[in-house]
């Protein structure tokens, strides 16, 4: 909160916090909070009761703000234009326009669909997080199904939480803390074919095929050769070189630290490759449009963008099923080329199964693909998970596939969503629901087994593992981790419908309460020893995890009566998770502020203030 007043139209000064004024009392408008809402542990925000009147100076940063929103968009297009090492999109685009007006043509015809969200613009995280959040209630459930949340909390702690009001309350105290804060316009771009070049390159020599298997490079050299791109004809496939822009950009996003790709834009890139979304889904069987495709999806999701993610996945899971790649059936006289050509397909399948999977089961819904339309035997050059590179950075072979996560956990998340989330599961008896609790408990339970020795969940948790090993995990072996007790909780999460715990809710598995509960303690606990990986390129890939834990763990504060043992240990464990992010503000500047990060404290320290009161009201009853 600005620690002036604050003048409405009419020349009233409002000289008190909306908690103060809320309360009626004096505010001391200290910086960053008041006395009062320091001690209540909320954001101090100041919401005008009128239009505010800005000042000289505020209209001349706005101003400014707007003229460099236009100069970069004007330079990023004349760099556009005149750079000679562009490539020039193909002249089969379209017969009647020059080549470099085409994708500005496609780009006003597709907005609504090739619209990327900015990394660090605010409106931006504001709706991912929303988004995020509602997805993320009790037990593990969304908040729709469980409605007596907001009217169980003032039940609870005395207090309203109303998701929506104080997230716009954020909205604008970040406003007045921040009002120079600007976001980048992406515009279009291609990339320099030497950049091209050198992504492929990389990817090349790394062997990221073992991780991405998107692009299989090594069996078709000739139809991505980037040199045949500097000699662009009617022969030349927009798909072809989609798909090669998508995995520059992918690679230069994931090694964004490289000099050889300081100067990329792999937004910018993103954008321009989807201004070709016509041209890519024109051939339902086109082996490069649905990489390029799939190749997007990839770089997208993790930008905390699940929407547009889910678009581009459906449309490459129809193409996948048009190919027949949901089945694995080699015709008796395979060629080695078919044969290559199958397992590269069967890879782009496991991708999509992937990402499917783990949007159906977070969403509760029904997923794009249907099992029993599918041969899901798990790839023959796919790595065992007792072997350490599935948790370690190690040399990488495209002989062998680890995929940016373990695939027996999509294959335990389509069980999950089926058998207890779907309307199918559901509507089963009571018996035959705790018949599939124990199942599948049973089912991760064996494929934690084989993580090796030194990775077993529950030794990191009790830091019988070093801090050193895990500086040493990979990103994929923190997401393994991660999904297993997400998955525990959404198994056992399905004994509870959401409402108070009472020996009725929890009538299928009375146990689960406590899985539950640990398996929200062990993902914060989890995050915390690892929080040298919450990075802003990383934030949306843990969100999930990160909101629905501590979710959970409020919940379990607040709706246990009495208190339990560990209710001051439970506390502090979401305070430390907010400390995470305290830190994380502290080191950002004013210029680089990651929105995302600002969000979550003071959201987590909300839910600590209930849980303290609740805490307090339970110990005077």
């Amino acid at each position: 909160m600005s620690g002036s007043a604050v003048a409405s139209r009419g020349g009233r000064v409002r000289t008190a916090c909306d908690l103060c004024r809320h309360r009626r009392i004096g505010c001391d408008r200290a910086k960053p909070a008041c006395e009062t809402c320091s001690l209540a542990g909320v954001p101090c925000t100041f919401t005008p009761t009128a239009q505010q009147r800005k000042s000289v100076r505020e209209e001349l940063a706005d101003a400014k703000a707007r003229v460099r929103h236009l100069e970069e968009a004007l330079k990023a297009e004349r760099e556009n234009r005149l750079n000679s090492d562009q490539y020039t999109p193909p002249k089969a685009l379209s017969s009647g326009s020059s080549p470099l007006e085409v994708p500005h043509q496609l780009l006003s015809s597709w907005s609504a669909t090739t619209y990327l969200l900015e990394s660090y613009s605010f409106d931006a995280a504001l709706s991912n997080f929303r988004w995020h959040l509602g997805f993320c209630g009790p037990r593990a459930a969304p908040f729709a199904l469980t409605p007596s949340f907001s009217s169980t909390v003032y039940e609870r702690t005395g207090f309203v939480l109303n998701i929506e009001d104080f997230l716009n309350q954020l909205a604008q105290s970040f406003k007045l803390q921040y009002p120079t804060h600007s976001t980048r316009t992406i515009v279009p771009k291609w990339p320099p074919q030497s950049l091209i070049q050198r992504s492929i390159e990389y990817f090349s020599k790394n062997r990221l095929y073992s991780i991405f298997p998107a692009v299989d490079l090594e069996n078709t050299p000739i139809h991505l050769d980037p040199k045949a791109l500097g000699n662009p004809d009617s022969t030349t496939s927009p798909a072809n070189y989609a798909c090669l822009v998508a995995l520059t950009a992918l690679v230069t996003r994931i090694r964004g630290d490289d000099m050889a790709f300081a100067d990329a834009d792999p937004d910018a890139y993103v954008q321009a490759v989807l201004t070709l979304l016509p041209e890519l889904i024109i051939d339902n069987a086109n082996l490069r449009s649905l990489e390029a495709l799939i190749l997007l999806a990839l770089y997208i999701a993790p930008l905390g963008q699940p929407r547009p993610a889910g678009i581009l996945l459906a449309m490459a899971t129809r193409m996948l099923y048009n190919m027949g790649a949901n089945r694995n059936r080699a015709p008796p006289d395979e060629t080695l080329e078919q044969s290559q050509h199958r397992q590269h397909v069967r890879a782009l399948f496991w991708l999509c199964y992937a990402i499917d999977k783990e949007m159906s089961l977070r969403e509760c819904k029904t997923p794009l693909i249907n099992d029993a339309d599918c041969d899901l035997y798990l790839p023959a050059a796919y790595v065992s998970t007792s072997s350490d590179r599935s948790f370690f950075p190690e040399p990488l072979s495209t002989k062998e596939l680890l995929f940016p996560s373990d695939l027996r956990l999509a294959l335990i998340k389509s069980k999950i969503q089926h058998l207890l989330y779907s309307d199918h599961g559901i509507a089963q008896p009571e018996a035959r629901r705790i018949q599939y609790i124990r199942e599948l408990d049973q089912e991760l339970s064996d494929i934690k087994s084989n993580f090796p020795v030194t990775c077993q969940p529950e030794d990191v948790l009790d830091r019988s593992v070093p801090d050193s090993l895990l500086h040493d995990l990979s990103l994929r072996g923190v997401n393994i981790h991660l999904e297993y007790y997400y998955c525990l909780a959404k198994i056992h999460g399905a004994s509870n419908n959401g409402s108070i715990p009472s020996p009725q809710s929890w009538s299928l598995l009375p146990s689960s309460m406590e899985i539950c509960h640990q398996s929200a303690r062990s993902t914060l606990l989890y995050l915390s020893r690892v929080r040298h990986l919450i990075l802003p390129e990383t934030f949306w890939i843990y969100a999930q995890f990160l909101f629905t834990a501590v979710v959970s763990l409020f919940w379990q504060l607040i709706t246990t009566a009495p208190p339990a043992s560990t209710s001051e240990e439970d506390l502090q464990i979401i305070e430390e998770t907010a400390g995470i992010f305290t830190e994380r503000n502290r080191d950002n500047q004013e210029a680089s502020c990651f929105p995302p990060f600002y969000l979550t404290e003071p959201f987590i320290q909300r839910l600590v203030f209930l849980a303290r009161q609740s805490l307090y009201r339970a110990a005077n009853q």
